[in-house]
């Protein structure tokens, strides 16, 4: 609805037995299920689009589905909103694929666990990290994976890039730290506030991590 000159609305609702493209040959492609999108385009501000309920389905396995806010510009590139992320689900999702490959076994190692809400994602340039990430983080937790620590209970904010990250941590309901190859047992706390960092060497496999006082 609309003129390239004035700008365009859309509307309306969606559903797909697949994608538009190509995927690596061991990766089947998901259907996607019904959902919903809204928008405008106009010259000036660029495309800013809806999309609710936007999940997808494999025949082993589902992911729950996201509201997700996409704007492209010409001032910030693009970027998208997502209101919330059970990592949890959409981890289980991912391993019930048995995806091969290197971030795969990074995820076999790591097995992130928790809820993301207030995702906000902005791509990048290749020396910047391909794209900045952040998010608040409820009941977050990894296992221990070359040399950094299983962590557990963590809640706080999270920002990242493909290559490094940090997370300012504030639990208030109990947080689980352990270092499995210098202490026997996990150090726990009733409460945790600070901040931690990690840096991946991905040719190495390698994560560097550090820690603020907690």
């Amino acid at each position: 609805d609309g003129s390239i000159h004035k700008g365009m609305s859309f509307s309306g609702w969606a559903k797909a037995d697949g994608l538009p493209f190509d995927l690596p040959s061991n990766v089947e492609a998901p259907s996607i299920p019904k959902f919903t999108y809204a928008g405008r385009w106009d010259r000036t501000e660029g495309l800013f689009a809806q999309l609710n309920q936007l999940g997808l389905s494999w025949p082993q396995a589902s992911a729950p589905p996201l509201d997700i806010e996409l704007a492209v510009n010409t001032t910030e590139g693009v970027t998208a909103r997502i209101r919330q992320l059970d990592v949890t689900a959409w981890g289980q999702a991912f391993e019930a694929l048995n995806i091969s490959g290197p971030a795969s076994g990074i995820y076999a190692s790591l097995k992130p666990r928790g809820l993301l809400s207030n995702i906000g994602i902005t791509l990048t340039t290749p020396d910047e990290g391909y794209f900045k990430a952040q998010a608040d983080v409820a009941e977050g937790a990894v296992d221990s994976w070359q040399g950094a620590p299983e962590i557990r209970h963590a809640s706080g904010f999270v920002e990242l890039s493909a290559k490094q990250g940090r997370m300012v941590v504030a639990s208030n309901e109990g947080f689980v730290m352990h270092y499995p190859k210098i202490y026997k047992t996990p150090l726990r706390f009733d409460q945790a506030a600070g901040e931690v960092a990690w840096f991946l060497d991905l040719p190495q496999k390698m994560v560097y991590f550090t820690s603020g006082l907690l």
